[in-house]
């Protein structure tokens, strides 16, 4: 799993999170955050049932990130749900950026149609440089008329 995914996909945590696989996956440290008791019964579930208990070491608790059915994918849960979901999304790059842009560009122009009367995002951009042609043009002409030399660009 690459260091961007991690910082991208990860966004929730806690003590114990049960992945989409169904394994609880706990961390170590934050003992003082559990009820009395929990702590060793997760630990000595880990060493019962190690399929289904996944005892992060050296954790202050587990991450995860939002799987494609809607429920958590734990980090580094045996799994291996999170590298699929990677993989799975970088080996579509190409197809989820161009949705993504198209996507994009659709709600802008959403946006800007409710702002500008009806007016799409390009058709509002086209007309403000229309504009700054026009005014680029006068001030040119009144330079000309002004000074009785064309106006050299700076």
């Amino acid at each position: 799993m690459t260091p961007e995914f991690r910082a991208i996909f990860f966004n929730a945590g806690g003590l114990q999170i049960e992945c989409v696989c169904g394994r609880t996956n706990f961390g170590e440290r934050g003992r003082w955050d559990w009820d009395e008791g929990e702590y060793e019964r997760l630990e000595a579930l880990a060493e019962e049932k190690p399929d289904q208990y996944v005892y992060h070491v050296d954790a202050d608790g587990v991450r995860a990130g939002e799987g494609l059915t809607g429920g958590p994918v734990v980090e580094d849960c045996p799994c291996g749900e999170a590298e699929r979901i990677e993989t799975f999304w970088w080996d579509r790059a190409a197809t989820i950026t161009s949705y993504l842009k198209a996507r994009a560009k659709r709600e802008a122009e959403a946006v800007a149609a409710q702002y500008l009367g009806g007016s799409s995002a390009l058709e509002a951009l086209q007309d403000l440089a229309k504009l700054k042609d026009e005014a680029e043009r006068r001030s040119r002409d009144a330079h000309q008329r002004l000074i009785g030399e064309p106006l050299t660009p700076r």
